[in-house]
C-alpha cells in the first residue's frame, strides 16, 4: 500500500496536488491511503480514499509544539506503518517530510520519497526555524529513498545544498492538474461579481501575503488608467495583508477600480471570464495558478521570480536566466522583473492594447497546460513508486 502524508487538507497548491494525485493514482488501481498530521480541512476528499491522521489537533500553531509533534509523529507513523503494512510513504511539504524521513530513522522499514515544493534557500533567510530546518535538511533529507522536487530550480537548489549534483535518488515531476474539472468549473457562473462585457478585466489570486506583492499589481493598474479607462481589476483570495492592499488602492486613486473579493470556492470561473492573470510574487515554488490560467484560457503575466514561471512560461530557455530591466513576451506568456511596478505597467500595457496578442497567448498557454494533465503525472510518480 502506498500512504500519502500531508500536514492536514487546509488550502493551498501543495494540498491541490495531494487530492489530484489521490484521485488519479487510485484511478490507475493503486492502492492509496491519505495521512494527515492535523485535521484542518478545506479542500473535500475524493471518493473512496480513507484518511487517517497522527495528532488530534484541528492546527497546531506554536512553533515549538510544531517541532515536538514531529518527533511525536514519526512515531506514530512508524506504528501506522508496520500496522497496515505500508511500503510507501510519499511526503509533502517541510513538516511530513521531517516526519516521513524520521520515521526510517526511527526504524520504519518503509521506502520514503519526499516532494519538495520550495526553495530550500528560502529557509536561510529566516530567523530561529529557518536554521532548526535548515540542521534538519542536512541530517534527514540525506536518508531517504527518493526526493522529489517540482521545478528544475528546486532541485538545482537542493542539489546544490547537499552538495550533490549528480544524485539519481533527486528527480522533478512538475505538478498535476485535473484539467476536466478545471475546465468544468471554469463554465460556471461568477456568484460574487457580475462581469460587463464591454470592459477588460485583470484578476490576481491567492494568499494576500508580502511576497504575493499584490501592491505592486495595484500600483501597476493605476499607472494604466489614463490609456485604458475600460479595464478593472479583481482580486481574489485573504490574508493578512488585506487591509493593507485595500489601502493602496486608496492612496493611489483605484479604490473604485478594484474589487477585493475575499475568498471564492471556484476561482476558476473569475479567471476564465478576465482577460489577463497576473502573478507578481517575489518568490514561488511552482505557481500552480499560472497552469489552472492556461486551463481556464486565460492570458498570464507573470513575474520572473525563482522558481517556477520561466520553467511554465519559457521552457526553452535558461533557467539560469532572471530578469532585471525588461519585458521578455515568452513562448508561453509574459515575464516581468521581480519588483518592477514599471515593467509590470509595460507588460500589461502590450497584452491589453492588442487582443491578437491575447488570443495567441490563450492558445500556447492551453498548448502548454496538456504537459501537466494529471493523468500523466501520476503515471510519473507510479514509475517512481515501482
Amino acid at each position: 500500500m502506498v500512504s500519502i502524508l500531508i500536514n492536514s487538507l487546509a488550502g493551498g497548491g501543495a494540498e491541490k496536488v495531494v487530492l489530484t494525485l489521490l484521485k488519479e493514482l487510485k484511478q490507475a488501481g493503486a492502492e492509496v491511503e491519505l495521512v494527515c498530521v492535523e485535521h484542518e480541512r478545506f479542500y473535500s476528499l475524493p471518493e473512496d480514499v480513507n484518511v487517517r491522521y497522527l495528532t488530534e489537533y484541528e492546527k497546531i500553531k506554536n512553533p515549538v509544539m510544531k517541532l515536538v509533534y514531529v518527533f511525536v509523529c514519526a512515531v506514530r507513523l512508524k506504528k501506522y506503518v508496520k500496522e497496515n503494512n505500508v511500503q510507501y510513504v510519499q511526503s509533502h511539504l517541510i513538516r511530513s517530510n521531517f516526519i516521513n524521513a524520521l520515521a526510517k530513522l526511527f526504524g520504519s522499514k518503509h521506502k520514503t520519497q519526499i516532494v519538495n515544493h520550495m526553495m530550500v534557500s528560502f529557509d536561510k533567510k529566516r530567523a530561529f526555524l529557518g536554521k532548526v530546518n535548515l540542521f534538519l535538511y542536512k541530517k534527514l533529507y540525506a536518508r531517504v529513498d527518493m526526493i522529489v522536487s517540482i521545478s528544475e530550480v528546486m532541485k538545482r537548489d537542493l542539489d546544490d545544498f547537499f552538495k550533490l549534483q549528480n544524485r539519481n535518488r533527486h528527480v522533478v515531476i512538475n505538478n498535476p492538474h485535473d484539467v476536466a474539472t478545471i475546465q468544468q468549473r471554469a463554465q460556471e457562473e461568477s456568484e460574487f461579481f457580475q462581469f460587463d462585457p464591454a470592459k477588460k478585466y485583470i484578476v490576481s489570486a491567492g494568499r494576500l501575503v508580502e511576497r504575493k506583492r499584490v501592491d505592486l499589481l495595484i500600483k501597476a493598474y493605476s499607472e494604466l488608467k489614463d490609456d485604458f479607462d475600460d479595464v478593472e481589476l479583481l482580486i481574489l483570495g485573504n490574508g493578512e495583508m488585506m487591509d493593507h492592499y485595500r489601502k493602496v488602492a486608496e492612496q493611489v486613486g483605484v479604490t473604485d477600480d478594484v474589487t477585493f473579493l475575499g475568498h471564492v470556492d471556484n476561482p476558476f470561473c473569475y479567471i476564465a471570464k478576465s482577460d489577463v492573470f497576473v502573478l507578481a510574487s517575489e518568490d514561488e515554488g511552482l505557481p500552480n495558478i499560472i497552469i489552472e490560467s492556461h486551463i481556464c484560457g486565460t492570458t498570464v503575466v507573470s513575474s520572473d521570480c525563482k522558481s517556477g514561471p520561466r520553467e511554465i512560461l519559457s521552457p526553452s530557455t535558461s533557467i539560469d536566466i532572471q530578469l532585471k530591466d525588461e519585458v521578455e513576451m515568452a513562448e508561453y506568456g509574459v515575464l516581468f522583473p521581480v519588483g518592477r511596478e514599471d515593467l509590470l505597467a509595460e507588460a500589461l500595457r502590450r497584452v491589453l492594447v492588442d487582443p491578437a496578442i491575447r488570443q495567441q497567448y490563450v492558445q500556447k498557454g492551453f498548448e502548454r497546460a496538456q504537459d501537466f494533465y494529471s493523468d500523466k503525472i501520476a503515471k510519473k510518480y507510479l514509475e517512481t513508486l515501482a
